[in-house]
């Protein structure tokens, strides 16, 4: 066995584990579990049949089974990226509405508050004229 089937193995069976553990806490689908092991029973079989790769890779017109991995791995790759993209769009959208919906919801309760005390709070009032009172003084466009 050679230093990298070694290494390929290890961390073929840490992903595998990883995967179930990420599923039954329920932070992985079944289709997202499905995926995972397809991809890292996929990098085994590889590790312990590289001739295998060869020989997928010729119809393809690839000449050496490497080569051909690492196009699918970059269109994987690209293909993840993508749906990351997509996720996090739709995020922000989401977040844009929740915001929206809260500043609304929190407009229409403080319009009702102003209503019921009869216009602006007194404590706004209040703290509005003094602010501007403290301008004037230091303007000096108003008495002592």
């Amino acid at each position: 066995m050679t230093p990298i089937q070694i290494i390929a193995i290890l961390v073929t069976v840490f992903g595998i584990l990883r995967a179930f553990a990420l599923f039954r806490e329920r932070r992985l689908t079944g289709q997202w579990l499905v995926f995972w092991l397809v991809i890292w029973g996929g990098l085994s079989v590889i590790a312990f049949l590289p001739g295998l790769a060869s020989g997928v890779s010729k119809p393809f017109g690839v000449e050496r089974g490497v080569d051909l991995i690492v196009y699918l791995s970059i269109i994987l790759l690209f293909y993840l990226v993508f749906r990351i993209y997509l996720r996090l769009e739709n995020l922000e959208r989401n977040t844009t509405r929740l915001v929206r919906e809260f500043a609304l919801k929190k407009h229409r309760n403080s319009t009702e508050i102003d209503d019921q005390l009869g216009g602006i709070p007194s404590v706004l009032t209040d703290h509005r004229n003094f602010m501007s009172d403290r301008a004037k003084r230091r303007s000096g466009t108003d008495g002592p």
